[in-house]
């Protein structure tokens, strides 16, 4: 008896060793099988996915004419939900009031332009990007494409925009270029459509809303300076961030550059 006790206890300390061996290089397989996600299981339970987001940043959130928000995003979280299962309820607040608002378990997700914040990785976790909102290169659709480097060309951008700071770090770099300053993005393609400029330099969001509107100008994929967009829920709702990205894979439009088939089926 006594010699089979030894091989057991043997047996009982390498099984630990070899968990805790998993779990302290991070398996996260081994953590979503032992630790729960209340947030999950609550969804789970009343068949309701509750999600923040700001309805004042169209087209991505907006309100519609019965005073309900709408948009792009409240597109895609409806097509998310209707893949996980469950119903969508959105939950209107501020934008400096959504993380609050995550964090008091006021809602289960939040969502509106938000881009990966390694500073807030404690609290918060976030689905793969479900598009990017990054500065895209345009020019007029009856010329070629200008070359990527900007070298030579007259550039629009937005005065101390983030397209302003891209071309201030390119001339830092030597490139010989001619920055055109001005308030708005759409002042900023009015000048390329008028001539005064070869190419502009405006976010995802803007220019294909101006281009639904106005047409006549293309882009370049990828964009000069990425913007990925996520939906960040709490840190404790690792089954939930596991369901939000297998729905985002079943979607038609997959990852980054998913902006064109969201936009085509759920503008406003």
């Amino acid at each position: 008896m006594r010699s089979l006790l030894y091989p057991t206890r043997a047996l009982c300390l390498t099984g630990l060793l070899i968990l805790w061996t998993l779990w302290s290089v991070g398996s996260t397989a081994l953590q979503r099988m032992l630790i729960p996600d209340p947030v999950w299981q609550r969804v789970q339970t009343s068949g309701v996915w509750r999600v923040g987001l700001d309805p004042s940043f169209p087209p991505l959130t907006t309100l519609n004419t019965q005073g309900q928000p709408d948009g792009i995003e409240v597109c895609l979280a409806r097509q998310l939900a209707a893949q996980m299962g469950v119903r969508l309820q959105v939950v209107s607040l501020s934008f400096d009031a959504l993380y609050p608002a995550l964090w008091s378990g006021q809602v289960d997700s939040i969502i509106g332009g938000l881009p990966f914040d390694p500073l807030l990785t404690r609290d918060v976790r976030y689905s793969h990007a479900y598009l990017d909102g990054g500065l895209l290169m345009v020019w007029q659709s009856t010329r070629t494409q200008p070359a990527r480097n900007l070298a030579g060309q007259r550039v629009a951008v937005v005065w101390g925009g983030d397209g302003d700071r891209y071309l201030r770090e390119a001339q830092r770099r030597g490139m010989k270029l001619s920055p055109l300053r001005f308030l708005t993005p759409a002042e900023a393609l009015q000048a390329l459509r008028d001539g005064q400029a070869d190419v502009a330099i405006v976010n995802a969001i803007t220019v294909y809303s101006d281009a639904t509107a106005h047409g006549g100008i293309r882009w370049a994929w990828p964009p000069l300076l990425p913007l990925p967009y996520h939906i960040a829920m709490p840190a404790k709702a690792h089954r939930l961030q596991k369901a939000i990205n297998e729905a985002l894979h079943r979607l038609p439009a997959r990852g980054k550059n998913s902006l064109p088939w969201l936009w085509s089926h759920c503008s406003p």
